[in-house]
């Protein structure tokens, strides 16, 4: 109906504006050559994941992936990636989106560290460090 229409948009509009007000990840997945089918299948499951847990949290934050090569991308729309709210998706690597290079000029707009590096989480499993707070 019109009304559960109206609804559905006003949730994401407040969603978004939450997002806006809070830090942004991007998550590098630049690395699909260096890793199996069943690697990238448990990456895009654990994307997923991360989806899930910032859209049902009080306090969420914008999503970029960055470095989607094809591989990925096909897992990715097998779980409908496409209707994520709060998740922007780019081919370009960390430091082209990071720098504020996306695919989409519009997405300039949305940014919510606005060139402000030190707004951003780079996560990585290589990282010797262990995030217990933001």
């Amino acid at each position: 109906s019109e009304e559960r229409a109206e609804k559905k948009e006003a949730e994401i509009l407040t969603f978004l504006a939450k997002c806006e007000s809070n830090f942004s990840i991007i998550i590098d997945c630049n690395w699909e050559s260096n890793h199996s089918e069943s690697a990238l299948k448990s990456l895009s499951q654990q994307l997923m994941f991360c989806y899930s847990c910032n859209r049902h949290n009080s306090n969420p934050c914008r999503l970029f992936l960055s470095g989607v090569g094809p591989l990925i991308r096909q897992k990715l729309e097998k779980i409908h990636y496409d209707n994520w709210v709060g998740v922007s998706t780019h081919f370009k690597d960390i430091l082209e989106v990071a720098d504020g290079n996306l695919d989409d000029d519009n997405e300039l707009k949305v940014m919510s560290w606005q060139g402000d590096k030190t707004r951003l989480v780079y996560l990585t499993s290589d990282a010797e460090e262990v995030i217990e707070d933001l």
